[in-house]
């Protein structure tokens, strides 16, 4: 994990130091093996669903992520990979 402002974060995903930090976050950007998005902390769910957002070919596509305790590596490549197929 490299956050922008404190850099090679020494916690690996899917840790309790994972979720504790997203859990602070309002939003990230995901750079994955199929793709990149960025993601923004949706407060409007009760139990702070995250939204994965991208901008492409002049047109924005959003995908509805999980709650914060759900949000793992595996769900975040599927989504990258989702949105990617947009560009086909």
């Amino acid at each position: 994990v490299i956050c922008p402002t404190h850099g090679l974060l020494p916690f690996e995903p899917e840790t309790p130091q994972w979720f504790a930090w997203l859990a602070k976050q309002d939003s990230f950007r995901f750079v994955g093996k199929a793709g990149h998005f960025t993601a923004h902390h949706w407060w409007r769910v009760p139990t702070g669903a995250w939204r994965a957002h991208r901008h492409l070919r002049n047109h924005s596509y959003n995908l509805r992520l999980a709650p914060t305790q759900e949000l793992t590596m595996a769900l975040l490549e599927q989504a990258a990979a989702a949105l990617q197929a947009h560009l086909q």
